[in-house]
């Protein structure tokens, strides 16, 4: 990294900060910015030899007409715990067919989309070789994300018209298209997701891979994701409304919570502690919480007064009452794969979600955001060594507790024996094969980045999409052992089988 870019001031680094659902800093950031790439020194940035070019791939069909027929029909404007247990294998989606599947979404009238804000009236419709993904529905597309919205491969966020099935995931409305177009693996935020689903935690975004066509333009390999929203199918959580529930039992349930310091929800607060909470759901609204005796703001004091009662148990440490307010199984899950990823936002920045059902704790997840996780050049976020959620306002006060930290290296050693650490490689191999050579010389093609530095943001600088592949899988396996040492220095090795 140059001179220049290492005498950015903190505030001029953090501001750049971007991710899926937006990467935060300790200063307010821009709702979108954008990346200075500067080709890498002899750096080529030539597709796999032989590889198809965006051009000669499989045009949409269907005339403008129709397209904008049926856009026009669809949507509108106590002490101390037990061992964790060990979750059994779940699969994170349906097993995707041979070859990903094709999205065409085309807007009403051809219009690009360039707000996050507006939605465009459009159709999306997906061609698969399993017939029952294939389907055409309207909806409405805009923008999405903080700093990725600044980047050439652009995120979108879809409503569609009507509850739908995409690609075997369960029927919903709400979906996102993630670009990763700083992961240059594509495969970092479906690692996390494929983790976090295999230790069984409550919910965790399925997604697909498709090619993505916009306005019959290919735009390259993109990921659909469930969106992060209260629902039977998504985070589970009883139903608070917003307009009357005020009773003590019913408003201690039914909340989404984002960690997000850009303070992107209408109902945000800054804890004692300096962590930035905002309402997700419900959807609060301001006016409502100040006004006195509003159903809103009798909610909004309850849990304000949650957090902080958590608050003050985690500063005391002459008591374990802390646990009583957070689901500790749920948070150490949440935490190892943050900090085996070395998610740079997952240090109480942005993207991180807490959800909580009635008389029930604080429940870390669901997990989200891994496109820069070990790649930040900023604080040696980048680096395979040393412990980084730790440095949190809330976890240094964990894992100041030996109990809390006997308990991480537990479940550690767990998920050691059960193959599911042991077994990441394979895993990024197995996400590399679905996506397909073929889809990614084309990705590549279209947004040829391989070999091209992005500084002073992103470490990566490999020049095949290969060398990106095993370049996280060699990340991962020192970051492993320097995990497994500081282990076996406080608590020995973990036990045999």
């Amino acid at each position: 990294m140059s001179k220049y870019y290492r005498s950015l001031t903190v505030v001029g680094v953090l501001l750049l900060l971007g991710a899926c659902g937006g990467s935060g800093s300790d200063n307010e950031a821009p709702a979108a910015a954008t990346v200075s790439v500067a080709a890498n020194d002899g750096a080529g940035t030539q597709p796999a030899a032989g590889a198809a070019s965006a051009a000669a791939a499989t045009p949409p069909s269907g005339s403008a007409a129709e397209v904008e027929a049926v856009a026009g029909n669809g949507a509108s404007g106590s002490g101390t715990i037990p061992t964790v247990p060990l979750a059994p294998p779940v699969p994170d989606s349906p097993a995707p067919p041979a070859a990903i599947a094709k999205m065409y979404i085309n807007t009403q009238g051809g219009a690009e989309v360039v707000d996050k804000e507006e939605y465009l009236s459009a159709t999306v419709r997906i061609e698969s070789e399993v017939a029952a993904e294939r389907i055409v529905v309207a909806t409405e597309i805009r923008g999405r994300g903080n700093a990725t919205w600044g980047f050439p491969k652009k995120p979108y966020r879809l409503k569609l018209g009507k509850a739908t099935s995409i690609l075997g995931m369960p029927a919903e409305k709400d979906w996102a298209l993630l670009a990763n177009y700083v992961d240059k693996t594509l495969a970092r935020n479906k690692l996390a997701m494929t983790l976090g689903t295999r230790m069984g935690m409550a919910w965790t975004s399925r997604s697909r891979f498709v090619e993505l066509y916009m306005n019959d333009e290919y735009r390259g390999v993109y990921e659909v994701f469930e969106h992060v929203k209260t629902g039977k199918d998504r985070v589970n959580v009883e139903s608070l409304d917003r307009k009357v529930d005020v009773d003590p039992q019913t408003i201690t349930g039914g909340w989404l919570l984002e960690v997000d310091k850009r303070k992107g929800e209408e109902v945000c607060w800054d804890t004692a502690l300096k962590v930035t909470l905002c309402v997700k759901s419900p959807g609060l609204e301001l006016a409502d919480v100040e006004t006195t005796g509003n159903p809103s703001a009798v909610q909004l004091a309850y849990i304000k007064g949650y957090v902080g009662n958590a608050e003050r148990a985690l500063q005391d440490m002459s008591t374990e009452q802390w646990r009583t307010y957070f689901d500790v199984p749920a948070l150490i899950d949440w935490y190892l794969v943050n900090e085996l990823m070395r998610n740079y936002d997952a240090r109480l920045v942005s993207s991180v979600y807490l959800h909580k059902r009635r008389d029930g704790p604080l429940v870390f997840g669901p997990l989200w955001d891994f496109d820069i996780a070990g790649q930040f050049e900023y604080d040696d976020a980048e680096k395979p060594t040393g412990w980084w959620v730790r440095g949190s306002q809330w976890h240094q006060r964990m894992f100041a507790r030996s109990s809390f930290r006997a308990d991480v290296f537990q479940r550690w050693c767990a998920l050691k024996r059960d193959n599911t650490i042991g077994g990441i490689s394979a895993t990024i191999d197995g996400i590399a094969a679905t996506i397909g050579p073929e889809p990614v010389a084309r990705n590549f093609q279209r947004w040829p980045v391989l070999g091209v530095a992005m500084t002073p943001f992103f470490n990566t600088r490999e020049t095949t999409y290969q060398g990106e592949i095993d370049y996280l899988k060699h990340w991962l396996d020192q970051r492993v052992a320097w995990i497994d040492g500081e282990y076996n220095a406080e608590f020995g090795a973990c036990p045999a089988p």
